[in-house]
C-alpha cells in the first residue's frame, strides 16, 4: 500500500487544526453554562474524577502506542495477514484492560470522597457520579479502541477525527442543555458514556469502510512478537505513569489539600493551556505515522535533516502560542468568568513557561515513539514522576496552584527532556546531542525574550475586554512572527520550510 507521507500529514494536520476549534469551543461552552448556572464547584468535580480516572488508565500500559508501532513494519511491507494478526491480539487485551479498570474503579469508588477536601454540593451524590464516569472510560476499551489504532498506523488521523469531532459537538449539546434545562448534574455526567458508545461506533465503521481487509481480524501472532510487546510495555507503564502524573495528579492534589472549588479555578486556565498545547500536539500526531515510515525505508542523514527542519517549525510554533497565551490568557478569564473567577499573574507566566517547556520536547518525543525507543530510557519516568509529586505534595499549601506548575517545569526542563534527547541522538542518530542542547537553548531564549517583550507591549493596550483580548492576541502572533523571520531567514531550516509551504499553497491551488 503505497501512500503519500506529505499528503497525509497534511491532510491530518488539517482536520487536527479544525478539531482542536470543535475541541476547545464546545467544551468551553458547556464549561462556562455548568459554571454560570450550577457553580464552580461542579466543575472541580468534573475536573478532579477525570485525573483520578487517567490513573487508573495506567493499566493500558501505553499498549495503544505499542500497537500502532508494531504495524508500522507490516504496514510498509504491505504484509495483510500480520496486520490482522496484530490487530486480533490487541482486541483480546483491550478487553482485558477494560475489565481491569472497571474492577479497580469500583474497588476505589468507596474512598473517592476523602480526595476532596472541602464539602461537595448537596444535590450530588460523588459515588454515583464517579461510576458514571467510570463507566464512560470502561466502554472505550470493550467496544472497539483498536479500530483507533487502524486509522492512526496508516495515516488516516482526519478520519479519526471526523468521528471525534462529531461526538464532541453532539454531546457538548447535549450536555449544555441537561445542565439548562434540568440543572441535573447526573443528566450532565451521563452523556459522557452515550458520547464514548456513539464514537466507538462510528469509528469503527470509518475504520471498516476505508479498511476493509482489517474489519474482521483473525488469527495471533507468535511468541516473539509477545516478548518484543512485553518489553515494549514493561517500558511504556512508566513512560504512562510519568505523564499521568504530571497532567493528572495535579489537580487529585490540590483537591486534596486546597479543596474543589481551587480544582475549578484551575481547571478554567488549564483549559486555556490545554486548547494552546492541543495545536502543537496535532502537528506531531499529524506527522508521527508519516516519521515511522520514514524510519523504515529513508536514510540516517535524510531522517536527521527532516528531524532538524521538523525541530525548527516546532519550536517557534510553540514560541508564537506560548507568546498568545502570555498576552491574552488574563483578559480571555476575565471576560469568561468575570474578575473574581482569576487567578494571579505570576500563575499565568508560569503556565507559559510550562506550555513552552513541555511543548519544545515534543519534537524528540514524537521520533522517540515512531522508533519505539520506549526501553532505553524507562527508568527516567518514574525519576521524573517522584520528583514531580515531591515538589507538589511540599509546596502545594505554600504556594498553592503556582507550586504545580512550578513541579511540571522542573521536572520536564531539568530531567525529562535533556534525557530524552539524550537517549534518541545516541541510539538512533548515533550523533553527540550537544549541538541539538545548544540549538534548543538557542531557540528557548529568543522564544522567552520576545515573549517578554511582546507582554510588555500588551501593557500598553486599554479598552474593553473584547478589544484587548483581539489586539494582545494579534501582538502575540506579529512580533514573534516578524522576529523568528528576521533572524532566520537565511538558515536551512527556515528555507526547507519555506519550500514545504510553496508546495503545500500549490496543491491547493490546483485542488481549488
Amino acid at each position: 500500500m503505497v501512500y503519500s507521507r506529505t499528503k497525509n500529514s497534511i491532510r491530518n494536520v488539517i482536520f487536527g487544526i479544525v478539531s482542536m476549534a470543535v475541541n476547545i469551543l464546545f467544551p468551553f461552552m458547556v464549561r462556562t453554562v455548568l459554571i454560570k448556572k450550577m457553580g464552580l464547584e461542579y466543575a472541580g468535580i468534573s475536573t478532579l474524577f477525570s485525573s483520578v480516572l487517567s490513573m487508573l488508565k495506567l493499566s493500558e500500559l501505553g499498549i495503544g502506542s505499542a500497537m500502532i508501532y508494531s504495524l508500522y513494519e507490516p504496514i510498509a511491507r504491505e504484509d495483510h495477514e500480520k496486520i490482522n494478526n496484530i490487530l486480533n491480539s490487541y482486541r483480546k487485551l483491550y478487553r482485558a484492560i477494560g475489565a481491569f479498570i472497571l474492577t479497580a474503579g469500583l474497588i476505589v469508588t468507596p474512598f473517592i470522597k476523602y480526595l476532596i477536601k472541602d464539602d461537595v454540593p448537596p444535590d450530588v451524590n460523588v459515588y454515583i457520579v464517579f461510576v458514571i464516569f467510570l463507566a464512560d472510560t470502561a466502554l472505550s476499551y470493550f467496544l472497539f479502541a483498536y479500530k483507533d489504532s487502524v486509522l492512526s498506523a496508516f495515516q488516516r488521523m482526519d478520519l479519526k477525527y471526523v468521528a471525534v469531532i462529531t461526538m464532541n459537538m453532539v454531546v457538548s449539546v447535549l450536555q449544555a442543555a441537561a445542565i439548562w434545562f434540568t440543572s441535573s448534574y447526573y443528566i450532565y455526567a451521563l452523556c459522557l458514556p452515550a458520547g464514548t458508545i456513539f464514537l466507538n461506533l462510528m469509528r469503527r465503521h470509518i475504520a471498516d469502510k476505508n479498511f476493509p481487509a482489517y474489519a474482521k481480524p483473525y488469527g495471533k501472532v507468535d511468541n516473539e512478537f509477545y516478548a518484543n510487546l512485553k518489553k515494549r510495555v514493561i517500558a511504556l507503564f512508566g513512560h504512562q505513569t510519568n505523564y499521568t502524573i504530571i497532567h493528572s495528579a495535579d489537580d487529585i492534589v490540590l483537591s486534596a489539600f486546597m479543596g474543589i472549588k481551587t480544582v475549578g479555578l484551575y481547571g478554567n486556565y488549564y483549559m486555556l493551556f490545554s486548547g494552546m498545547e492541543n495545536i502543537i500536539r496535532i502537528i506531531t500526531m499529524g506527522v508521527q505515522a508519516g516519521v515511522g515510515n520514514s524510519l523504515v525505508v529513508d536514510s540516517e542523514e535524510k531522517i536527521y535533516k527532516d528531524f532538524k527542519n521538523f525541530a525548527y517549525m516546532v519550536a517557534f510554533s510553540v514560541g508564537i502560542i506560548s507568546t498568545v497565551f502570555l498576552c491574552a490568557c488574563q483578559d480571555t478569564v476575565e471576560l469568561w468568568l468575570g474578575r473574581k473567577k482569576m487567578l494571579g499573574e505570576s500563575t499565568v507566566i508560569l503556565l507559559a513557561v510550562a506550555l513552552l517547556v513541555t511543548q519544545m520536547r515534543r519534537v524528540v518525543v514524537t521520533y522517540k515513539n515512531a522508533a519505539g525507543m520506549w526501553w532505553e530510557d524507562r527508568y527516567k519516568p518514574y525519576v521524573v514522576a517522584v520528583v514531580d509529586l515531591l515538589i507538589d505534595i511540599v509546596f502545594v499549601k505554600k504556594y498553592g496552584v503556582n507550586a504545580v506548575v512550578v513541579s511540571t517545569i522542573v521536572s520536564v526542563f531539568f530531567i525529562e527532556t535533556p534525557w530524552e534527547a539524550w537517549v534518541l541522538f545516541k541510539l538512533k542518530f548515533h550523533k553527540n546531542p550537544f549541538e541539538y542542547f545548544f540549538r534548543m537553548m538557542v531557540y528557548f531564549m529568543v522564544i522567552a525574550v520576545v515573549g517578554a517583550f511582546s507582554y510588555f507591549v500588551c501593557s500598553f493596550v486599554s479598552g474593553p475586554l473584547l478589544f484587548k483580548i483581539i489586539a494582545k492576541a494579534f501582538i502575540g502572533v506579529i512580533i514573534p512572527c516578524s522576529i523568528y523571520m528576521l533572524i532566520s531567514f537565511k538558515s536551512d531550516e527556515f528555507k526547507a520550510l519555506w519550500k514545504i509551504a510553496g508546495r503545500i499553497m500549490n496543491k491547493l491551488k490546483k485542488n481549488g
